[in-house]
């Protein structure tokens, strides 16, 4: 094969900063995972607190950074990657489930309506907050 075919995609691969961009894709992402761990074992709080918090706090970054007038690459690490990570929904369904079989159904349903209600909220004003 030809080392001038063999080498065109890696060339075009670095000429559009994919390697940058998915290197930082991966660093953030690793720092919002962190981030969520750190929240869930924060202060004596039960578990599904520190998620909640880090879901809707992403949801409302989300919303500001969706709205901003960033790079997409730049929108798609930052949301992808650092908000991506650092919010879970399955961890929500883990704990709302933990909840339900311990008996605290009221507390799951309302953990789960809140994630998902007050989520969508916030993400909705980080959105109106950012179009300003």
């Amino acid at each position: 094969m030809n080392l001038v075919l063999m080498t065109t995609p890696i060339l075009a691969f670095w000429q559009n900063n994919s390697l940058l961009a998915a290197t930082c894709f991966l660093f953030v992402a690793g720092i919002g995972s962190l981030l969520r761990w750190g929240s869930q074992l924060w202060g004596s709080s039960p578990q599904w607190l520190g998620t909640l918090s880090a879901n809707l706090s992403s949801s409302f970054l989300l919303g500001l950074l969706l709205a901003s007038d960033f790079h997409p690459t730049t929108i798609t690490i930052l949301g992808g990657g650092l908000l991506g990570s650092f919010s879970t929904f399955s961890t929500v369904i883990m704990q709302t489930a933990d909840e339900s079989s311990n008996g605290n159904r009221f507390t799951a349903y309302t953990y789960l309506l809140m994630t998902i209600g007050i989520g969508v909220l916030l993400a909705f004003i980080g959105l109106e907050i950012g179009n300003r």
